[in-house]
């Protein structure tokens, strides 16, 4: 967890004062449908096989604010990020791609 100080510093670097809010982020893997007579046989050590796109979904909440690749970093998953979704001053989305991002 974020202490205080960390989210005052966040404030005075950015000058946004949200900037230290922690937000719930969530990284989709995959989503599917199963029937509910299959769901009620499930045992440990059955497997369920995985349709995982390219691109995952990043979220907050419902909303898609990100997409990314699944990867690797320093032996843990890790999320490379492809496009972030902003909202110009007229509210309409556009994404950024990496390259705007300054990613390499």
């Amino acid at each position: 967890n974020r202490s205080k100080a960390d989210a005052d510093a966040n404030t005075r670097r950015d000058g946004d004062p949200y900037a230290g809010v922690p937000l719930q982020l969530e990284a989709v893997l995959t989503e599917f449908e199963m029937p509910l007579g299959k769901l009620e046989k499930l045992a440990p050590g059955d497997e369920i096989a995985l349709k995982i796109p390219r691109e995952l979904p990043l979220r907050i909440g419902e909303d898609v604010f990100a997409h990314g690749v699944p990867g690797m970093l320093e032996n843990h998953m890790a999320l490379r990020l492809t496009r972030v979704m902003r909202s110009d001053p007229n509210g309409l989305e556009t994404a950024a791609r990496p390259s705007a991002l300054g990613a390499s």
